[in-house]
């Protein structure tokens, strides 16, 4: 679709300082002359309850990953309808807000506001205009709080904010306008994941192929499908590497490996702080670190250097006679190996993996020679399939703050959408709003959780 919008001319001053300019024929008016708070109660706690997020807005909370605790009851959260806007009070300031797509229940400590005019909004175009970062930026200088992560948006003064009013004809085009474009964005984002995913697929196929003595190139003796090399060694796990479990106490000031800090399937380290309580292992440089919760997602990490981590993980250290380092980790992350372990886990909601079955299984392997050049080749391959996925990542992004800055510009009224865009139905959970949504991981920070504040 080609974009039928253009720059304006015709902007003056805009009363919101945030905003700099408006176009001289919106009309630009305090919210409280436009919406009124709304306190009603939930009887039972049994309408489908919302999430807030500064990503997607306000979205029925069963279409995201969240796994936050579950009240006992939600008897007392707060009603709203669609169309209402929803406001978490203490993530304002972040854009923790939205227009509601379907009536449901919110947090008490959430804002619930109705238009005096239901059809004065469009409610897509109401959602990205006050989303949008310039109206965000207000939000937080209106909040009031001793520290930034605890600022609170108090009713009195957002709707004191005062807001652009564009013609109802005009707010249906420019929604029209989003959604179209938020279409095209989706279908070209999924396109993206969907080519990254097949390098992601590739890299383990390398591994695999690798750790089966398959390379050829390098010469392994395969003589049959399926059959490691006639000249590979084979012992089990635990005659190959030591494993060391003893359990101490946090030293001060040294780093701590934690789940979150390996990424699953490529071993790469995640730098992060994260939160760890008890005791933890010590492992030194040329250690594997192995995840047995969870082994599915094989998390391996090669310790480049000495640190602490986890109970969770084995740290198993190789016998340099017979066993590199950077081939046990290929080894541990090959698939073949993996799916072995996973069968073998205990557990539903947490599956473990047990030290006992791993180290009986059975490691086939070459000299160290070969396993250094079979090691430097799936890292020479890799390479190239990082700079894929990173060019990719790079054109996602690109992607999406075109969209962002896009948003702004039709909601603020920089860009003038042509008379000529047939306004359309449209809803609030675009196919870009739900890629996003599922897309979002579990509580690491990008999503604003519900936070109560009775």
């Amino acid at each position: 679709m080609t974009l039928t919008a253009w720059p304006r001319d015709d902007m003056t001053a805009a009363r919101l300082s945030t905003l700099g300019q408006r176009p001289k024929h919106w009309a630009e008016t305090r919210c409280k002359f436009l919406l009124f708070e709304v306190d009603d109660r939930s009887v039972g706690g049994e309408e489908e309850r919302l999430s807030v997020s500064h990503i997607t807005g306000v979205t029925a909370r069963n279409t995201k990953k969240i796994t936050m605790f579950e009240a006992d009851s939600y008897a007392g959260h707060k009603l709203c309808q669609a169309g209402d806007v929803v406001i978490n009070t203490m993530w304002a300031w972040m854009g923790g807000l939205g227009v509601a797509g379907t009536s449901g229940i919110v947090s008490p400590a959430y804002g619930v506001y109705r238009p005096f005019d239901v059809g004065a909004f469009n409610p897509l175009f109401l959602d990205r205009l006050l989303r949008s970062p310039a109206f965000v930026a207000e939000y937080t200088k209106r909040s009031t709080g001793i520290r930034g992560s605890r600022l609170r948006l108090y009713p009195h003064r957002f709707l004191d904010i005062p807001i652009l009013i564009p013609s109802r004809d005009e707010q249906d085009r420019i929604a029209a306008t989003i959604y179209e474009r938020e279409e095209a964005v989706h279908t070209y984002v999924t396109a993206k994941r969907r080519q990254a995913q097949l390098f992601q697929e590739e890299r383990i196929a390398i591994v695999d192929a690798a750790m089966a003595g398959a390379f050829q190139h390098i010469k392994t003796g395969v003589s049959r499908r399926n059959e490691m090399p006639a000249h590979w060694d084979v012992r089990r796990l635990k005659y190959l590497c030591s494993h060391h479990s003893s359990m101490v106490d946090p030293t001060d000031g040294k780093q701590i490996v934690a789940l979150e800090n390996v990424e699953a399937w490529t071993g790469r380290h995640v730098r992060s702080n994260p939160e760890v309580t008890g005791k933890v292992k010590e492992f030194e440089r040329g250690d594997v670190l192995f995840s047995r919760l969870r082994p599915y997602l094989a998390k391996v990490l090669l310790a480049p250097a000495a640190g602490q981590c986890v109970g969770e993980f084995l740290v198993l250290r190789p016998d340099d006679k017979l066993l590199l380092s950077e081939f046990l980790a290929l080894k541990l992350r090959s698939s073949p190996l993996i799916d072995r372990v996973t069968k073998s886990t205990n557990g539903a909601k947490m599956p473990r993996a047990d030290w006992d079955f791993i180290g009986t299984i059975p490691i086939h392997f070459p000299s160290l020679t070969e396993q250094r050049q079979l090691a430097q080749e799936v890292t020479r391959r890799c390479a190239l399939i990082d700079a894929a996925l990173a060019r990719i990542d790079t054109e996602v992004d690109l992607a999406l703050e075109y969209m962002r800055s896009l948003t702004e510009s039709l909601v603020t009224g920089t860009l003038e959408v042509s008379k000529g865009v047939s306004a359309r139905p449209t809803s609030l959970l675009t196919p870009l709003t739900a890629m996003l949504l599922h897309s979002l991981p579990d509580n690491t920070g990008t999503e604003v959780e519900d936070v109560d504040d009775d």
